[in-house]
């Protein structure tokens, strides 16, 4: 039952259903629109991964390029510092369809092993990847090749961590808040986003200062 689960990253899937990852027993959980409860997450296809016995924590979850059905998932070891992304096909109406379409070890991506925040590239082979105060992208055809490079794109004062990081629009906006420990404030930074690249550039007027840390924000657009 769930009460020997630990849910997280849930996102709504094809037909309404609810696809999470249960990071007490590695494995991703399936919930239809109208059934009330959660049931692992029987992919047919077990070649690249087994859904039900993924055998790894989940550090991130959301959709990626190509279109808005490409799953991807940043997976962790339990007993090291490696780190891999799933890219999975999830543009059906049961589990049993997904299709994982690629699995890649990306363990040597510069520092990513103390990654704490992820933001997929939506129409782009990219995802930004924060620790403490740097900010890194990885660049990789996730959806068919092992290859990929990574690199450092932003790097904040020393004494700074970032706490909070979240893309909008598209994909085109990236916001990341950067916490002072010994200022006791944050600055919130809002970058736009090369919808293909991930290259990034800022407006004019940009680190607009907050007391206290920021976890968390949401965007208004208009």
């Amino acid at each position: 039952g769930l009460e020997d689960s630990q849910l997280e990253h849930g996102i709504n899937v094809y037909g309404g259903a609810i696809l999470a990852y249960d990071n007490k027993n590695l494995r991703y959980m399936w919930g239809g629109m109208w059934d009330g409860t959660f049931t692992p997450a029987k992919n047919s296809d077990v070649s690249k991964v087994d859904m039900t016995n993924v055998g790894k924590k989940a550090l991130y979850m959301d959709f990626g390029y190509a279109y808005s059905w490409i799953l991807y998932t940043v997976l962790a070891d339990i007993d090291s510092d490696k780190r891999y992304i799933s890219a999975t096909n999830v543009m059906v109406q049961s589990p049993a369809d997904y299709k994982v379409l690629n699995f890649v070890d990306v363990s040597d991506a510069e520092n990513i092993a103390n990654a704490k925040f992820f933001v997929a590239g939506k129409q782009g082979f990219y995802m930004f990847y924060a620790v403490d105060n740097k900010l890194y992208k990885l660049t990789c055809k996730m959806q068919e090749s092992q290859d990929y490079s990574s690199e450092l794109v932003m790097e904040y004062p020393a004494g700074t961590e970032i706490t909070a990081m979240k893309g909008y629009n598209y994909g085109n906006t990236l916001v990341l808040g950067v916490y002072d420990s010994a200022a006791q404030e944050s600055k919130l930074y809002i970058y736009n986003a090369d919808e293909t690249t991930g290259v990034l550039t800022e407006p004019e007027v940009n680190g607009y200062t907050i007391y206290g840390k920021i976890k968390g924000f949401g965007l208004k657009q208009w």
